[in-house]
């Protein structure tokens, strides 16, 4: 039998928000449920049905342009669901085309939450994919703008071609798209009201303190391997902010030349990056990125606060606001590309700015950059989940909801009993999940489960039978 998502939808509304031009659209292939789940596990509920969109967005000038970007719609055995949408945003990519609209670029992530019942859309972004010029890298306004107007024209398309979606929307992005996913979120509380509400978001290990945190660590005396990062950033940001003419004013050679061939697209990101390691290894004992800089360079921006690069390095900062939406900023403190700290001082300035639904989660403390992704992902996951009990899904399950089952008490302090609505059903395991989705507890009962000694606070008990999977929300008091 095949498993659905169960959608508790108690209003159905399209609001046609103002007219998304869409150049061109394509269906570049089809998922099954069993190819998503062969891949990303049993949460998956649907296949997938992934869309090349070209549309018109404004360039870092704020003149018309065109731009590329994913759009994945579910597929259920029926055709009468209804889903609330996504916006995801992807992380650093090396060069022009790995990007989601040529399945490549992070479009997985994208594709998995596509899988559990979200239509969603993956820019990506000026500069790549089809989009012309040289990509504006974590420039805040047109990672929001991209991912904004491919939202819009993804909801202008599947309303006008019977793909049903609500006025849900939800925000998640890894690493740079953790800062275009803030960006977004940003953009459309400030600029978008009464068009779009942001239901919940969760950005995901991003550099949200460039002006700090970025800074500290690339004109700081400690290795760091991603070094690439920084030219690409002040290629971005001199498109808007006339930090210099040559590279050479900022960049010592061979630098400058390698900067220029990675700007002009004769390197990639990655190559580039490779190449910086070797040369300040060689030449400085360790992959130190400030010693890359013109030394008259670093001295005027040490000493001018307003110095153009300085602008260009604040005016992309996502701090200093207070989102109005639930929001989660996940992080893992041993990543090694973007510090964990741009996520504390992002909600510290979050709160002082007066948000009262921002909060952070440490999603693997011992997990890198690269390893992070899963957990942050499996916390973004179930962030949302408890989140959507009014108007979209709550739980996930079967057709037949003879699987289903109540826990009480519930809130519980001591124990809690599993009882199924079909008394004859069979079950492999019963699982006691913490916010992030990960098994803390394992049983082979349904009753007397013990839930003492558990801090305060919500979580999921997940039933595994041969027939499929079915989570119910448990609160724990005192």
């Amino acid at each position: 039998m095949k498993k659905q998502l169960l959608l508790l939808v108690t209003l159905f509304s399209l609001s046609y928000l103002q007219a998304q031009q869409i150049v061109s659209i394509e269906l570049l292939e089809s998922r099954t449920e069993a190819q998503l789940e062969a891949q990303f596990g049993t949460f998956i509920q649907y296949g997938a049905d992934l869309y090349r969109i070209t549309y018109e967005t404004p360039d870092i000038h704020g003149v018309k342009d065109t731009a590329s970007g994913l759009f994945i719609y579910p597929v259920a055995d029926a055709n009468d669901k209804i889903f609330p949408m996504l916006i995801y945003q992807h992380g650093t990519v090396g060069e022009r085309f790995d990007v989601p609209s040529e399945l490549a670029g992070g479009y997985e992530l994208a594709l998995f939450f596509a899988g559990v019942g979200y239509a969603s859309t993956a820019a990506d972004y000026l500069g790549l994919g089809t989009s012309r010029g040289f990509h504006p890298y974590v420039h805040s306004r047109t990672e929001a703008s991209a991912a904004i107007d491919l939202h819009l024209a993804a909801k202008q398309y599947a309303q006008d071609n019977n793909l049903y979606v609500n006025n849900q929307l939800f925000i998640t992005g890894y690493s740079q798209g953790g800062h275009a996913a803030a960006a977004a979120q940003k953009m459309i509380q400030e600029e978008y009201a009464g068009q779009l509400e942001v239901t919940a978001s969760a950005p995901m290990s991003g550099p949200y303190s460039i002006s700090g945190v970025m800074r500290d660590l690339m004109l700081g005396d400690d290795s760091y391997f991603f070094v690439a990062y920084a030219p690409y950033s002040v290629l971005s940001y001199n498109l808007e902010y006339n930090i210099f003419t040559e590279t050479s004013e900022v960049f010592k050679e061979p630098v400058a030349t390698w900067v220029q061939q990675f700007y002009d697209e004769e390197i990639d990101l990655w190559e580039l990056n490779e190449d910086l390691i070797t040369w300040l290894t060689i030449n400085f004992g360790g992959s130190i990125p400030k010693y890359m800089f013109q030394d008259d360079f670093i001295a005027e921006i040490e000493a001018d606060p307003d110095h153009p690069a300085n602008q260009a390095l604040r005016a992309n900062d996502l701090l200093n606001w207070a989102p109005q939406a639930p929001t989660r900023l996940l992080y893992c403190m041993a990543d090694d590309q973007v510090p964990f700290m741009n996520s504390i001082i992002a909600q510290d300035s979050m709160l002082a700015a007066g948000s009262t639904s921002i909060d952070i989660l440490d999603a693997d403390s011992d997990e890198d950059h690269g390893g992070c992704v899963t957990p942050a992902t499996t916390g973004a996951f179930f962030f949302f989940l408890p989140l959507q009990e009014v108007g979209t899904f709550v739980n996930t399950v079967e057709i037949d909801d003879n699987l289903s089952f109540s826990i009480s008490p519930n809130p519980a302090s001591d124990f809690i009993n599993i009882r199924f609505k079909n008394e004859f059903q069979f079950y492999n395991q019963v699982q006691l999940l913490d916010l992030s989705g990960k098994a803390i507890r394992s049983f082979n009962d349904h009753e007397n489960i013990r839930v003492s000694g558990l801090p305060q606070g919500i979580y999921f008990v997940k039933v595994i039978s041969d027939k499929g999977i079915w989570i119910e929300k448990m609160i724990k008091g005192q």
